[in-house]
């Protein structure tokens, strides 16, 4: 089956920018006639009654992507379990975002999803000292935390979307990928986001929901399964370009953890929400995420494809500064969910 899609690189991302654009705009006038909307409360971060959900568009169009590869046989049969696995997640997302599904029956409910692709993909062969049930448990989780990690960092105009846009660029520079060899979705997906952003970013006209902040984290764990699965150093440098998104939502949970708050209860105590509110400003605060990213992780993980032996240690590296942030702002604390 030939290539339905255009042919040119540039062809296909301005494409994509363009189709987003409108096919956004068109959701977001479908989710105000339904009601899908995210009102704002005492632990939001937002001030307007705003459309949520249109994260669908972006899975629309990274499941093209994908099509494209399976119609065309350019994908093999392993890693199409991988390819697939970011939709299914999303398609859970939907469900939520119509539904409002309990925490406890979501986290389930993608847990069980991730077990059965982990299941499926066996124990990677480097792995010598772990039972099948035990490698699909601790694997299980971290991805469940890492998929999460978007959803619980969405909470301020841009910040995953800009977030994406950094570790898939950023992803190619450190994989020394050719860019006429990445596949169509690639390009798909980085278009789909920008002509998100246009609606979500500097003002949120609309909001991704969980149907894309889950499946963006979905697709960045991905990265990292393939990575831990070849037993490749790019598992550090994938961990040090999320840098930012670890700490600060890992940091924030063990913090309330242990001061015996309800973590399944909504808050604003993230350190990036804790700015917004300082600075009165959404934008800053993601232009300062894009700084630190370019500046500090960005450099690093190139730094651990140089010194390959010694990723963990770049990688704590890397986190300490941005654990003393978390520390000095106050995130996790109770006190720091007060205006």
């Amino acid at each position: 089956m030939s290539s339905l899609l255009p042919q040119s690189e540039i062809a296909l991302l301005l494409t994509a920018v363009l189709s987003s654009l409108i096919l956004v705009a068109v959701y977001r006038r479908i989710a105000i006639k339904l009601n899908l909307v995210d009102v704002p409360g005492e632990r939001s971060s937002h001030q307007l009654v705003t459309p949520r959900g249109a994260g669908i568009v972006i899975v629309l169009f990274y499941a093209l992507g994908i099509l494209e590869l399976w119609a065309t046989n350019a994908i093999a049969s392993p890693v199409i379990i991988l390819a697939v696995f970011p939709v299914l997640i999303a398609l859970l997302g939907v469900v939520d975002d119509w539904l409002d599904l309990s925490a406890m029956l979501r986290l389930l409910s993608y847990f069980l999803i991730i077990a059965g692709v982990v299941f499926s993909l066996g124990v990677p062969a480097w792995i010598t000292m772990l039972s099948p049930l035990l490698w699909v448990l601790l694997m299980s989780t971290v991805l469940l935390w890492v998929i999460n990690l978007f959803n619980f960092m969405d909470g301020i105009n841009g910040i995953a979307g800009f977030e994406s846009l950094f570790f898939l660029f950023s992803a190619v520079i450190v994989d020394g990928a050719q860019w006429a060899a990445l596949p169509p979705y690639f390009y798909l997906t980085v278009g789909a986001i920008i002509g998100f952003l246009f609606w979500n970013f500097p003002a949120g006209k609309v909001f991704m929901g969980d149907a894309g902040s889950i499946f963006l984290g979905a697709l960045m764990a991905v990265y990292l399964v393939r990575a831990a699965y070849d037993g490749s150093y790019l598992f550090w440098s994938y961990a040090i370009l999320l840098g930012v998104f670890i700490v600060d939502a890992s940091y924030t949970l063990f913090v309330r953890l242990l001061s015996g708050q309800n973590i399944t209860q909504a808050h604003r105590s993230h350190a990036y929400q804790i700015l917004s509110r300082r600075w009165n400003s959404h934008a800053r605060v993601v232009f300062v995420l894009m700084l630190i990213n370019i500046v500090w992780l960005l450099p690093l993980a190139l730094l651990v494809t140089l010194l390959q032996d010694y990723g963990l240690i770049i990688a704590i590296l890397a986190y300490l500064p941005l654990v003393f942030v978390s520390y000095r702002l106050g995130a996790g604390s109770a006190a720091a969910q007060v205006p």
